[in-house]
């Protein structure tokens, strides 16, 4: 699947690629490429959440989808909320 998402999406491989990673050891190039891939995460659980809330019929696939975007979307959320306590605290 081509999506506008996909830079980032790739990009994501390669700034996460060791979960248990100290979040203070990351570059700022990479910390701009997480933030990007949370926008572009974020927008596509937009638009399936839209998708589900309006439609008659939601088929089990789109479901495991919309709650594997959330379950991202959390996280890499967390990922940046370790990166921002580090900066307020000096790190």
């Amino acid at each position: 699947m081509i999506s506008p998402y996909g830079y980032c999406v790739r990009e994501r491989a390669g700034v996460l690629r060791d979960e248990g990673r100290d979040a203070y050891s990351r570059t700022d190039d990479e910390n701009v490429i997480l933030e990007r891939y949370f926008h572009d995460i974020y927008a596509m659980f937009l638009d399936r959440l839209t998708r589900f809330a309006v439609e008659a019929d939601t088929a089990e696939e789109d479901k495991r989808k919309l709650t594997r975007l959330l379950q991202e979307l959390i996280k890499t959320r967390t990922l940046l909320e370790n990166v921002q306590r580090g900066a307020r605290e000096g790190k």
